[in-house]
């Protein structure tokens, strides 16, 4: 009998897709900002049951921190095929353009994400038309003049971030503004004098922009220097550090510059397929499952990175629109197309975004650390000092520290077991005998 994956399992009910999820985790994850080892891998559960199109894509990479790379580049070239499709997400419309940030030094595997680029090949023109892949390297006049051509969508796509960060510099090409305000697809207007001192007015309603990126942390901080104004927390982060060895020769008759070329052929009947879909949704199930989850994530972050919960509210639209990509994906690569005009979320399709949210999560709290230089203001050190003052000052056990913790701190026991183990890395506390503590002097 064949075995069924873990995802064909929860998918087949709600309550099995919702116990699924409930196992999702992010609390307790805080990052120190070079420590690199611990973040997660996308789980290979997710990619034995995506669309089919994108199993075979990811299955020529063997190492998971290129497969995982050329994914999130390819979930950010799918978002910018699909915006004929929109949802509603918290009372307003929403279209599936993501940003994403590939964080890793070089020689290190960012070099599988420019392959994702050549699924959009196909609908990208040169010849004075639309441009589907906008040059990074352009001022803010020039943007707009292409976002107006382009009835206000187009993918930056950028290997290397200094391309961007080059503009930015320039008085005349930083559009941060721009990303910020298109990631909502809010309203964009410029009014301007062209060298005849004629004035020009564009207005574009919907922008509908996606962007990859890849670089390293110093090319990131030219980019997004903090996490206080906004355009951090619209970006999905993977950030990774991989051992340097050599490649051995392997077979060089198979060209991934081939391979994905020829899939790339694909993309338009897929597109094509899904021309009479307007709109994307949650089950009403999916949506109770997934308000429950984000509340349980945003308390958990909020407890331990103060300044961070704009990560998991914006991941909460992120998620969504990885759903909806996914399902339009799946639904454009079927050969029974019903031609609805709403498609709603499989739970296969749920779930999976569900776990790359948790895996994005992850990467994009270790980020928010390195770009505070480690510093988060963390409500853990507050309650971890409001316990060190509940302690006695003479010598105490680990049952007194457990009462004090519980009816002063309302801590927990392994919390407090946590906490004493800090504090006594940290020299506050001696260990003079066996299970026994003491204030140092």
């Amino acid at each position: 009998m064949e075995q069924k994956s873990q995802l064909k399992i929860v998918a087949k009910t709600c309550n099995t897709v919702f116990d699924a999820v409930t196992d999702i985790h992010v609390k307790g994850m805080v990052y120190d900002a070079e420590d690199w080892s611990t973040l997660p891998c996308i789980p290979d559960d997710v990619f034995q049951e995506l669309p089919p199109i994108l199993q075979r894509a990811v299955s020529v990479f063997d190492d998971k921190r290129e497969r995982d790379t050329f994914f999130t580049g390819a979930l950010v070239v799918l978002s910018g095929l699909f915006n004929g499709v929109q949802g509603t997400y918290q009372r307003k419309t929403v279209y599936p353009n993501l940003y994403c940030f590939i964080v890793a030094p070089a020689s290190s595997g960012k070099g599988s994400m420019p392959f994702a680029k050549k699924l959009g090949i196909p609908f990208h023109s040169t010849n004075n038309d639309k441009l589907l892949f906008l040059p990074a390297n352009i001022s803010v006049a020039a943007l707009y003049q292409e976002l107006d051509r382009n009835e206000g969508a187009g993918i930056f796509f950028e290997s290397e971030a200094d391309t961007m960060a080059a503009s930015h510099k320039q008085e005349w090409g930083d559009y941060s503004d721009i990303l910020r305000n298109a990631f909502h697809h809010d309203s964009l207007s410029l009014k301007r004098k062209d060298t005849a001192r004629e004035r020009h007015y564009i207005e574009i309603p919907t922008p509908k922009l996606s962007v990859a990126i890849s670089g390293t942390k110093n090319q990131l901080r030219k980019i997004i220097p903090n996490t206080e104004d906004g355009l951090f927390s619209r970006f999905l982060f993977y950030t990774f550090r991989s051992e340097q060895d050599w490649k051995r020769r392997t077979d060089n008759e198979f060209s991934l510059d081939d391979f994905f070329k020829e899939l790339a052929t694909e993309m338009p009947e897929i597109v094509n397929n899904l021309i009479s879909i307007e709109k994307f949704d949650f089950t009403e199930e999916q949506w109770c499952i997934f308000d429950e989850k984000f509340s349980t994530w945003l308390d958990d972050v909020s407890y331990f990175h103060e300044d961070s919960p704009s990560i998991i509210k914006r991941m909460g639209l992120i998620t969504f629109r990885i759903a909806m990509i996914l399902s339009l994906v799946r639904q454009g690569s079927s050969e029974n197309n019903e031609n609805e005009a709403i498609i709603y979320c499989d739970d296969i399709e749920f779930y999976i975004a569900m776990q790359l949210a948790e895996t994005y999560i992850h990467h994009s709290l270790f980020v928010f650390t390195f770009l505070n230089n480690g510093k988060t203001k963390s409500v853990i050190d507050r309650k971890r000092q409001q316990f060190f003052d509940a302690l006695p000052l003479n010598e105490f056990t680990r049952e007194t520290a457990v009462q004090s913790g519980k009816e002063k701190v309302n801590l927990g026991k392994s919390t407090v077991d946590k906490y004493l183990k800090k504090l006594l890395a940290a020299g506050n506390l001696i260990q003079d005998n066996y299970g026994k503590y003491k204030k140092k002097n």
